[in-house]
């Protein structure tokens, strides 16, 4: 089954206090965790949702669970895609942007959950705060792991970063604040589907979305944050957070490539590019020399145009390493 598949209608429509919110739920191969992850969906407290569930064409029965759980639960007016062939985190959300129609959306994977009070948590700040002049809502959150169960020393990311009701996180615009850092999740975040849309949706040359996307919102929208934990990300053995590939790296590499040149933290952003760049070239320095190639050398600090040009002309790794070395001890 392709396309969108939805018995009825929702009758909720966009209002000033009560905002249509989407949750977008992503699925691929997810079938071990998909009722936990539908149970937090459908125990939401906040009323005015429409739900998207996308299966990125799970091999592992997932869909057929989907629908199940939808028939069982009376939950007709949720919608239901299944796409033809496996597609990207950001091909997904990019076709979700196309098919909602909440003002704010809520993004989570379907190994993931939700508190029950979390889109009624951050609608209720957001309207307290002017909601129409903001791009995102973000919170603390709390690593699972694949039985659920809480990993003891990943609890309230937020505060692990130092951050309490004295030491508020960053809120406004963010853009040099939130470079290079990581606490803020996908799955803790209500975003702005204007807002979003504005800036193109999601790249889809990147292996995953959230770090370019939250960082070209906060240049363009006001960030708001709250200390709740209001979601539980789960560690799985295969994830992107575990296996860190090459494509992870080639990823991120391109990602901060693409913010270069904001004079205030320009500095911050050659840092972030060389020291993404020096991992990929340990793992791979062809792939390493490809970004190189296709950027300038000035988007790297000084160091990196020295050893992988060592690299181009003797095609040895290891001495390029150890001259690497030697060069960042002589500067």
């Amino acid at each position: 089954m392709s396309g969108i598949s939805k018995n009825g209608k929702s009758s909720r429509i966009l209002t000033k206090n009560k905002p249509l919110v989407s949750i977008v739920a992503i699925c691929y191969n997810h079938s071990r965790f998909l009722e936990k992850t539908l149970d937090s969906i459908r125990n939401q407290t906040y009323q005015n949702l429409e739900v998207l569930i996308i299966d990125s064409f799970s091999s592992d029965g997932s869909f057929k669970l989907i629908e199940n759980y939808v028939k069982e639960n009376d939950l007709g007016t949720w919608m239901l895609h299944r796409q033809e062939r496996k597609t990207s985190i950001c091909e997904n959300l990019n076709l979700a942007l196309s098919l909602i129609n909440g003002e704010y959306y809520q993004v989570i994977s379907c190994d993931d959950i939700i508190h029950p009070n979390k889109i009624a948590i951050q609608v209720n700040e957001l309207i307290d705060r002017n909601y129409e002049s903001i791009g995102l809502i973000y919170s603390d959150y709390s690593h699972i792991d694949e039985e659920g169960n809480p990993i003891v020393e990943e609890q309230f990311i937020l505060k692990k970063h130092g951050f309490s009701k004295l030491n508020l996180p960053p809120s406004g615009y963010v853009f040099c604040e939130i470079l290079g850092t990581w606490f803020i999740h996908t799955i803790t975040c209500l975003i702005s589907k204007k807002a979003a849309e504005s800036i193109g949706g999601y790249d889809e040359n990147l292996s995953y979305e959230d770090t370019d996307f939250i960082l070209r919102l906060s240049k363009e929208f006001k960030f708001i944050a709250v200390l709740n934990e209001l979601a539980y990300y789960r560690i799985v053995s295969d994830s992107l957070f575990k296996t860190r590939s090459i494509d992870f790296y080639v990823s991120t590499c391109k990602l901060y490539l693409k913010h270069r040149g904001v004079p205030v933290c320009n500095s911050k952003v050659k840092r972030l590019i060389s020291h993404y760049y020096d991992t990929l070239f340990q793992m791979d320095p062809y792939e390493a020399l490809k970004i190189y190639l296709e950027s300038s050398s000035s988007d790297f600090e000084f160091y990196i145009l020295w050893y992988t040009n060592f690299f181009r002309l003797t095609g040895k790794k290891e001495f390029a390493l150890k001259f690497k070395s030697v060069l960042k001890k002589l500067i």
